[in-house]
């Protein structure tokens, strides 16, 4: 026997057909989820020192449970990395800038610095983290050493002056070295003068233009005093 055509004015009860929205929807959820865990953490770590800071004040900044933060995260240590890399890509991107900069241009090479200010202040909760981080989490600070080394690396390969050079010993060693104490001048500058209350608007004035001076001098792979 032939089966009748549906009748247009019934409602269709037919089941939904299965297309992964499902899934879409619970993983936007989880990223949801994670993300203002990651937001309470921001807040707390911005009053709270990171030694003090427990995973019970964590929750309740985030609003929470115990079991959903350790779907997301399995310590206090891992949460602090995920807040360092959300700002990584932007430090990245800051670096690699560097490459667009002519050493002989004195505004270009304080335009990148004060670019690199403006990134702390945007994250200026981060920087008093990241300092306590160096400190009690050897795992941390040797992130922070890989990720140095690693954009050293690639300004060395786009042929950088002040980079260029800096694998194997002797010359070459002494080379990163300087290199490397280059990054922590920057990055300590960048922090000191993204505080509100630690400088005042002179020391700040001072300490970017010295930065500035140093680091042109750098790209400029003159020879230190």
């Amino acid at each position: 026997m032939d089966r009748a055509a549906p009748d247009a004015s019934s409602p269709d009860i037919s089941p939904p057909a299965r297309s992964g929205g499902r899934a879409a929807f619970l993983e936007a959820q989880r990223q949801r989820t994670r993300a203002a865990i990651i937001a309470g953490a921001r807040t707390l770590f911005s009053g709270t020192p990171y030694l003090r800071a427990t995973v019970e004040d964590i929750l309740e900044a985030a609003s929470v449970s115990r079991a959903t933060f350790y779907q997301h995260f399995d310590s206090k240590t891992a949460l602090a990395f995920a807040i360092y890399d959300e700002m990584r890509p932007e430090v990245r991107a800051q670096f690699d800038a560097i490459a667009d900069i002519d050493p002989a241009d004195e505004g270009a090479v304080r335009g990148w610095l004060e670019n690199y200010v403006a990134l702390y202040v945007r994250h200026r909760y981060v920087t008093s983290l990241l300092a306590q981080l160096q400190l009690f989490e050897p795992s941390f600070r040797a992130t922070l050493h890989k990720d140095r080394d690693a954009f050293i690396d690639r300004l060395s390969a786009a042929g950088i002056a002040g980079f260029t050079d800096t694998k194997g010993d002797g010359a070459a060693l002494e080379r990163r070295v300087r290199a490397r104490l280059m990054f922590h001048r920057l990055t300590f500058t960048a922090s000191e003068v993204a505080q509100d209350d630690a400088l005042s608007p002179g020391e700040k004035r001072a300490y970017v233009d010295a930065t500035a001076a140093d680091f042109r001098a750098f790209l400029r792979a003159d020879k230190p005093a």
